[in-house]
Parts: structure tokens; C-alpha cells; sequence
């Protein structure tokens, strides 16, 4: 799954036929309002973000100057929230929420408003109930805030934190173009391009969910980073590795997208490296992802090639550059 903006697609007609298609009454006129370019009139400045599944709409908001409540003093607004049924109980629509409101960020908003008659909906996605006041229909409707610069706290995954829809709003997707491999012995950057996204393969996501829970279970430290009550990145720490045990695995380390470039990698790494030395260890050791930038972000980190290599660790993940933080 990604976000696309509709006025950006090259294929509009595409998912302007979806939005058609949709039982809601507010779809109807916001197609009206598309077909007749007419929703900037409408709502003022803005936008209609997209998340897609391949060819199919999985959910659309818009982010505008204007709603349905006449409140100047209020801006911007997400509207027209809308999620397909057969994509509804996983919260895909959080990712758009999130990306909604870094956008109204970048452009200088400090908080985001939703106009609605729903309670205990938008709650879950950080949102907080303000006041009601009229709508330009004459209803009474209910408004809600969130920041659109959230506070992300660090902090150890407790049982209770764990559930099986904790990665459902996070966002894995990574655009690769150039990765290191090693040729004849050295080390090349190569033209090699793919997209890795979890959301293109549901049963890994499903076993990465599996494989968190199942660590706090058993006591081995993993750190989070939380921002308006959901899971935007953690690092996994797993098993004692090195001939002499002086590894701590690095199992894990994931920020989600929208969320990168913010410090938070830098933070939970820091964490990761405090919870190994409480256990003893004398290094990380990191199996990590090849593509141009996360070595970059490694190395920026202090990382720098393992001394000894995992023949575990490179067998699993052949294409893997086998790293190691020392940590004393």
C-alpha cells in the first residue's frame, strides 16, 4: 500500500470511477465536486490524498483550508474520510490521517481539525474532541484537534502494549534504487531497484507482529517509539551471538515512514544500545539491509563492518551487509 495525491496521479480517471463507486453519500459529492473541478471552490486550498492497494482504493481523505463548519479561526481540515469495507478493522486509514497531518506540518499548521458526528472513532488515531458547533447544514457537529507535531515517547514494549494489530497503521515502505554488494571482494554500489513495502505481503507483516510479541513474552528487550498512543518504530534485540557471546542481535530496527527523518531512529538505536550493555554485551551486531541509505544511516550511527560474520545471519539474508556497534 502507498499514499498518492489525486491531483499528482496520471490516472485520475482510474480512481475517480472508485470514488464513484462508493455507497457513502459524501463520495458522491465529492465525485461531483472532482468531476466538476470544483472542490477547491468548495473547501478551499488543499488536496485528496490517496491509499492504494495496487489498483484498488483502500482509503481517501482530503486536506483543506475549509469544511463543513464555518470556523476561520480553524484550519486546516481532514475530510471526507472514507474507507472501503473490505479494507475496514485494520486502521489502514490512519496511515492517511498521519500523512495528512505531516503535511499540514511542513506547510507551517500546528494542529490539523476534523469535522464529525462520530464518538470514539477518531480517538484511536490521536485526535481529541474540542467543542461542537453548526455546520453550514444546520447540524450539530463534533470537532476534534490533534497536533501535527505529536510528542514520541521511547520507552520497553510491556505485554500489555502488544496486540495483533499493532503494525497496522506502520508504514514499511522503502523506495530502493542503488544497494552494496560485494564484487570480487570489494565493495560496489549498484543501480538495483525494488520497492519494499510490508503491506505487499500481509502474511509478513502478520509474522513480524508474531515475532514482536513473542519476544517481549520472553523478556528480550524491545524498544518503541510511540507517537498519539500508536507504534511509529522499535528496535528488537534477540539472541547472544560471537564466539565468545559478545554479540547482542540487532533483530529488528524499523521507523515508520512518515515518521523518518525526525531523530527517532537516532533514539531508539540509543535505547537498543543501553539495553544491551544492561545485559552485558560488548556490541551490536546488525544484519542490515543493503539499499544506499540504510547503510548511510548506519554508518552515520557509528556502525562499522563486523569483525565476525553470523554464518546464521548470512544465509537467511544473502544480500545483507553484517555490521556491528561496539558499545563500550
Amino acid at each position: 500500500m502507498r499514499v498518492i495525491d489525486y491531483f499528482q496521479s496520471e490516472n485520475q480517471a482510474h480512481w475517480l470511477g472508485q470514488i464513484a463507486g462508493c455507497e457513502w453519500r459524501a463520495a458522491r459529492f465529492l465525485t461531483e465536486l472532482l468531476t466538476k473541478g470544483t472542490l477547491h471552490e468548495a473547501v478551499g486550498k488543499g488536496t485528496l490524498f490517496l491509499l492504494i492497494d495496487g489498483d484498488k482504493l483502500v482509503s481517501f481523505v482530503t486536506l483543506s483550508e475549509r469544511d463543513c463548519v464555518d470556523a476561520p479561526d480553524l484550519t486546516p481540515w481532514i475530510g471526507f474520510v472514507h474507507t472501503a469495507p473490505e479494507y475496514r478493522g485494520h486502521r489502514h486509514v490512519g496511515k492517511l490521517l498521519d500523512h495528512a497531518c505531516a503535511v499540514a506540518q511542513q506547510h507551517g499548521a500546528a494542529r490539523a481539525y476534523l469535522c464529525t458526528d462520530h464518538v470514539g472513532l477518531y480517538e484511536k488515531y490521536g485526535f481529541t474532541y474540542l467543542e461542537n458547533r453548526v455546520s453550514i447544514y444546520g447540524a450539530d457537529s463534533r470537532i476534534y484537534v490533534r497536533d501535527t507535531d505529536a510528542q514520541v515517547r521511547v520507552r520497553l514494549l510491556r505485554a500489555e502494549d502488544t496486540a495483533a494489530d499493532m503494525l497496522d497503521s506502520f508504514i514499511r515502505r522503502q523506495v530502493v534504487t542503488e544497494c552494496w554488494c560485494c564484487v570480487d571482494g570489494a565493495w560496489r554500489l549498484l543501480p538495483i531497484a525494488f520497492i519494499d513495502d510490508w503491506d505487499d505481503d500481509r502474511p509478513f507483516e502478520q509474522t513480524k507482529t508474531a515475532e514482536l510479541i513473542d519476544t517481549v513474552d520472553r523478556g528480550i528487550p524491545v524498544i518503541g517509539a510511540y507517537a498519539w498512543g500508536r507504534l511509529i518504530g522499535f528496535a528488537m534485540l534477540g539472541e547472544r551471538l560471537g564466539s565468545r557471546g559478545q554479540y547482542i542481535d540487532l533483530s529488528s530496527f524499523h521507523v515508520s515512514a512518515p515518521w523518518r527523518g525526525r531523530g527517532i531512529g537516532k533514539r531508539l538505536f540509543a535505547a537498543a544500545c543501553d539495553a544491551a550493555r544492561a545485559l552485558g554485551a560488548e556490541k551490536l551486531y546488525i544484519s542490515a539491509h543493503s539499499a544506499k541509505e540504510t547503510q548511510a544511516a548506519y554508518h552515520a550511527l557509528g556502525c562499522v563492518s563486523a569483525q565476525e560474520i553470523d554464518a546464521a545471519h548470512v544465509a537467511d539474508e544473502p544480500c545483507d551487509v553484517q555490521l556491528e556497534y561496539d558499545l563500550r
